[in-house]
């Protein structure tokens, strides 16, 4: 028998989202040394892992990460919504309204221009957003 430690699954949950968000930070790092675009969505990916691991671990500086990376999905891409509708939702999941209202502000009414995937995600945070808060 070998002397592996068995971890709790969220212990294992919150080991395996920062070792993601390491590899991440690491490729952004490297990228940006080489003078290589980053992607929105990479910036996207590591706001939702860093948004994850505040759900497992409540640290106020993982939700800063998690806002301070979609600002920047945001910002190097303001036409693709998806961005400023998972912004909203980070919002939401943490009982900001104000904050949450401003980006659903934003997309509510560019909703129709969006196709596909885009177009039904964002929708769905707009109705989860008039679900609960009207």
């Amino acid at each position: 028998m070998t002397d592996m430690k068995i971890l709790p699954i969220t212990e294992f949950q919150i080991l395996k989202l920062t070792k993601d968000i390491e590899q991440t930070n690491k490729d952004i790092k490297d990228r940006k040394n080489r003078g290589k675009d980053i992607t929105p969505a990479r910036y996207c990916v590591l706001a939702n892992n860093y948004n994850e691991l505040f759900k497992l671990n409540r640290d106020d500086n993982a939700f800063k990460s998690s806002i301070d990376n979609i600002t920047l999905a945001i910002d190097s891409s303001p036409h693709e919504l998806q961005y400023s509708a998972t912004r909203a939702k980070f919002y939401m999941d943490v009982d900001n309204y104000e904050k949450s209202k401003k980006d659903i502000d934003n997309i509510r009414d560019k909703i129709d221009i969006l196709t596909g995937i885009s177009k039904i995600y964002v929708r769905k945070i707009v109705n989860d957003f008039d679900i609960i808060y009207k």
